[in-house]
Formats: C-alpha cells, sequence, structure tokens
C-alpha cells in the first residue's frame, strides 16, 4: 500500500507539473515580472554552479531549486540561512536579501502523523518551512517641479517576501536504492511599496512548485546502462513554477509566467577520494526566454571523521538561446551570462557554501550556512 501510495504522489506530480508549460499565454522578459525577486538564486552552491541545480538539490536550499530533493533529507534535520545584498533590476538601489530554510525530515509534531493522508506524508517524507525577503530603505521620492529639476518629498522602502511550505519523499526505490523522488511548494507572497500593497490578509497572492529527481542509473539497472560507461551516477530533474497573479490595492494585475527547468547530473570522474560533477540546466518561461546553464564541481570525499567533503566550483549562469521576441534579442541577455564560483565544505553537523556571482545584479557574495541535528 505504501508503494502504491508513494507512486501516485510521483504520477500526481509530474502529471500537474508538465501539461501546459509551453502554452501558458502570460509572457515576461528574463529577469522581470512581478516576483523577480526570486529568480535571485539562493545558497553557495546553487549559485557557484551557476544555476545548474535542479538535479542536484538536495539540501536546505531544495524548496527554491528542486523540492523533490527534500526526500533527500532522512535523517538530520538542517536549518540554512543566507543573507546578501543586490538589487532587483540593475542600477537599481541596493537590497537586502534573506533566505532561511527549516527542513525536518519525518516530523512528529502534536499527533499530527495520525491524521489520514496527512499522517502518511509526514511519517514518509520531509516537511521544510522556506521564508524568503528582498527589502530596499532609503528610497528617494522626487517631484518634478514643473522646470526638470527634482523635488526631493522624503523616503520610502518597499519589501517582497515569499513563505514556502514544502514536502519531498523517496517515491520510488529499485532493489531497496532510491530511483524517484518527488515533491512539492505552496506559496503565499506579499510586496509592498510604502503605504501601496499588493496584499491584504483578504487577499491571497502565492504559487505552486512541482519537482521530481531520478537516479536514472538506478532506473535502468546495470545491465542496461553500459553504453553510459563515462558517465556515472546519472540524475534527472524536473521543476515546475507558478506564481499566481498579483493584484494590487489600485485594481492593477501583474501576471508571472509559467516556468519550466529541465537538469541533468553526471559524475565524470568518481574515485576513492577525489569526483568531478557536472550539471546542466534548461529554464524555459512561457512565451519568454530559453537558457542553459552548466556547472562543474570538483570533489574531495571520504576525507575522515570531521570532514565529509570538500569542493570547489565553477559554473557559467543562464546563456539564452533565444530572447523574448522583437524587443529584447538573445544577445542583449547574454551580456550578464557570467562565470560564477564557489566552494564548500560539509562536515556531520554542518554545512558551508561560498559563491561569486559577477555581474548582472551587481557583484555578489553569496555565502550560506546550514546546521545538521
Amino acid at each position: 500500500m505504501t508503494c502504491t501510495k508513494r507512486m501516485f504522489f510521483a504520477i500526481l506530480c509530474c502529471t500537474v507539473a508538465v501539461p501546459g508549460v509551453w502554452h501558458e499565454a502570460s509572457a515576461s522578459q528574463a529577469g522581470g515580472g512581478p516576483y523577480a525577486f526570486l529568480r535571485i538564486g539562493m545558497g553557495g552552491r546553487g549559485s557557484g554552479l551557476g544555476g545548474a541545480y535542479t538535479a542536484l538539490a538536495d539540501d536546505g536550499t531544495s524548496p527554491y531549486w528542486n523540492p523533490a530533493g527534500l526526500g533527500f533529507l532522512k535523517t538530520k534535520r538542517s536549518v540554512t540561512f543566507m543573507m546578501n545584498q543586490t538589487s532587483a533590476e540593475p542600477g537599481a538601489e541596493l537590497g537586502s536579501h534573506m533566505f532561511f530554510s527549516l527542513a525536518w525530515p519525518r516530523p512528529n509534531l502534536w499527533g499530527l502523523r495520525w491524521i489520514p493522508g496527512l499522517g502518511w506524508m509526514m511519517r514518509t517524507g520531509t516537511v521544510a518551512l522556506t521564508f524568503v525577503q528582498f527589502s530596499v530603505a532609503d528610497i528617494q521620492e522626487t517631484q518634478d517641479d514643473g522646470f526638470g529639476e527634482p523635488i526631493f518629498l522624503g523616503t520610502f522602502s518597499s519589501s517582497q517576501t515569499a513563505f514556502m511550505l514544502s514536502y519531498g519523499v523517496e517515491a520510488l526505490a529499485v532493489n531497496q536504492t532510491p530511483a524517484l523522488h518527488a515533491g512539492f511548494s505552496i506559496k503565499y507572497m506579499t510586496h509592498s511599496i510604502g503605504d501601496f500593497g499588493s496584499a491584504s490578509p483578504s487577499l491571497f497572492i502565492g504559487g505552486m512548485d512541482f519537482g521530481v529527481e531520478a537516479d536514472a542509473s538506478t532506473i535502468m539497472g546495470r545491465g542496461d546502462r553500459s553504453f553510459l560507461w563515462l558517465f556515472k551516477e546519472i540524475r534527472l530533474g524536473l521543476m515546475a513554477r507558478k506564481n499566481f497573479d498579483k493584484k494590487w490595492d489600485n485594481g492593477r494585475v501583474e501576471s508571472d509566467p509559467l516556468s519550466l527547468a529541465l537538469g541533468y547530473s553526471t559524475k565524470l570522474i568518481k574515485g576513492q577520494r577525489f569526483e568531478v560533477l557536472w550539471a546542466m540546466d534548461l529554464h524555459r518561461e512561457t512565451n519568454g526566454p530559453t537558457a542553459i546553464a552548466n556547472g562543474l564541481e570538483l570533489r574531495l570525499v571520504n576525507l575522515g571523521n570531521a570532514v565529509d567533503l570538500l569542493a570547489a566550483r565553477v559554473g557559467m549562469r543562464d546563456r539564452y538561446l533565444t530572447g523574448t521576441g522583437t524587443d529584447v534579442s538573445k544577445d542583449d541577455l547574454n551580456v550578464n551570462s557570467t562565470l560564477t564560483f564557489g566552494a564548500g565544505i560539509r562536515t556531520r553537523f554542518a554545512q558551508v557554501d561560498f559563491a561569486y556571482v559577477p555581474g548582472g545584479f551587481q557583484n555578489q557574495i553569496r555565502l550560506s550556512l546550514s546546521a545538521l541535528f
């Protein structure tokens, strides 16, 4: 019965996520839209790999990259925090960008594990609560005096927040080896500019994310993958994201496109102490641009009791294959497609990941810290 439920959950995620992804009517330019702050990569590892993290997400940042990755967190709870300064638009004031997530495998809270349906999910998967905020303070408000000169009226602040409830589970195992993980996120979001807001207690603004991660090598079996002798431990990922329309207090409505990310990763080299991992993502927004991201990770593993892993990373963030029509060409978008760099260390009790993301929304240093307990 348990296996049947898990298979049903995985099929449900794929069924909801895939249809209509390529045909949604709404569109926005790359990096724009009403929820641009959710396009700023979260965490040091995914950012260091250029955003090629859909098939690899298996840590506290999984609710952002692919909630299916929460299914890999089976024993230890994880608290992940990141804070950096960046801007939501080129040339805009610097803002504070914060990410916080608590991931809890198989939580046993107040007897909720015994509620039908909900109880099964809590006994078999990982639940995560995530908070993301982008805020800018002391923005100058001006008014034209009629002669082309500005009149300074004071300052105001802008704040965008997202609260996410996520769930991931191992949906399929082959010969007792995990082969498929599935997950979803439910989001509630607000946006305020001074006294002007986009949400009130009576208005729900949010979105839904669905994702799967598959170990292709495990699913195919050893007898069927002799032609993959160069590529070891292949993982595939699918992530679909749809944010609801944003309705402002004055009645204005902004639409966010449905977006899809397909991820691929493999270990090009796998040794006793040294590994080389390659990851690639293909991103697509409905009626919008298509982009590809790549990342390489050099890993030292099995280092002893104190340190589990040391890693160095390099990536090429979104390289656009198409533009947004006649307004913006792919060459315009690729101005900010630069190399990213990163490093990381993981012990039994903590994980620290660093990334340097040059260009674009200012040069950014992203440092994420995770406590494992």
